[in-house]
């Protein structure tokens, strides 16, 4: 899994280019109707069969993050990978502003195998949802800076669906937040923990 190198990678950005549009990190959003159509797929294999939808890694991301630079700048990504054997591999990447690293935000990935029920139950609310079906305001980005911003993403195989919404957020996607949230803090409690930046000399 990429998460936590991701998640490296953006931290580097932007502390690189905070004031020059840092907005390009490492993700990019679709277009809404790539990305109802690559959902529209991936939701039409899942409503063919469990047992052929999971012949393919599933791959789910969630990840929070923005705030003023500095303190401020806080930075969540939870990563699940459903595989073909109905194991579940779970990462959550945290970064938060600390003087003591380079560049001065300690990055910690806690990675742990997810129980399947967890995974399914979040795969319910994305397939529930209108997450990649409707358009919503908050996908306009508003013009200022040192935004809050959540970016989601679903993918198996070829198809892959991605949206990015600037705060407020859509409100009728708090369940499945919710449930992106407690598998983050029930892998920050049991998982492997790595940090991922170097310490300043």
């Amino acid at each position: 899994m990429r998460a936590g190198f991701t998640v490296l990678f953006a931290l580097f950005a932007a502390v690189a280019c905070e004031k020059k549009g840092a907005d390009k990190e490492a993700l990019t959003t679709m277009s809404n109707a790539a990305a109802k159509e690559a959902f529209e797929e991936i939701r039409r294999l899942h409503q063919e069969g469990e047992a052929d939808f999971r012949k393919e890694p599933v791959k789910f991301s969630f990840w929070l993050r923005g705030g003023d630079p500095g303190e401020g700048y806080t930075s969540d990504m939870l990563e699940l990978e459903l595989r073909p054997d109905r194991s579940v591999a779970g990462a959550y990447t945290k970064a938060r502003f600390d003087l003591h690293y380079e560049p001065p935000y300690l990055a910690e990935l806690f990675s742990a195998p997810v129980p399947e029920a967890d995974a399914a139950a979040v795969l319910r609310l994305v397939f529930g949802s209108a997450l990649f079906t409707a358009e919503y305001p908050s996908e306009r980005k508003p013009p200022i800076g040192d935004l809050v911003k959540e970016t989601w993403t679903l993918s198996r195989g070829k198809a892959n669906a991605e949206k990015t919404f600037f705060h407020e957020f859509p409100a009728d996607l708090a369940d499945l937040r919710a449930a992106s949230h407690r598998i983050m803090q029930d892998l920050e409690k049991r998982g492997e923990r790595q940090v991922l930046n170097r310490k300043r000399k």
